[in-house]
């Protein structure tokens, strides 16, 4: 299954491409899927919990809020992969995966499974941090802004 996030990067022209390239490549080896759109996390959650059963890993295209969104609506059983496309990535900048898009793509299908800790805040689970605070005033920042000068780790600041 892969679940693809619409406004990931702020772009979705990106994320449109993104996913058409992405699905070809799945295409290309073989591998059956199906795309669902992340358009409103309280919308889609339950599509994606229905969805889910039958197949055997997910993969996220999309940021740490589609990574988020996904360990939170998909049986945490099930391999991962994320294809990263958002605007800080701080999950996926922290691991050791390559630069090239087909690359990651291979990484993201075939790739080696490792187990990640995970936490539970207000029965919300998390993967890449929790924020209290300044941290969550900044990001919550961020999510309101209207900027269309600044993208990546840029918004943040």
């Amino acid at each position: 299954m892969v679940i693809a996030n619409r406004n990931a990067g702020g772009s979705r022209r990106k994320t449109a491409d993104a996913t058409h390239d992405f699905l070809q490549y799945l295409s290309q080896k073989n591998i059956n899927s199906q795309l669902i759109n992340q358009p409103d996390a309280h919308l889609a959650g339950d599509e994606i919990k229905k969805s889910a059963h039958g197949y055997d890993s997910v993969v996220v295209l999309g940021g740490d809020g589609s990574l988020n969104f996904a360990v939170n609506n998909v049986d945490i059983n099930l391999p991962l992969g994320i294809v990263p496309i958002g605007t800080g990535n701080d999950f996926i900048t922290n691991l050791t995966l390559p630069r090239a898009r087909r690359a990651i793509y291979a990484c993201a299908v075939e790739g080696d499974i490792c187990t990640v800790d995970s936490g539970l805040c207000n029965n919300r689970r998390f993967v890449n941090g929790v924020g209290l605070g300044l941290d969550a005033s900044v990001v919550k920042a961020m999510e309101d802004s209207d900027s269309r000068f600044l993208s990546g780790h840029a918004l943040y600041y």
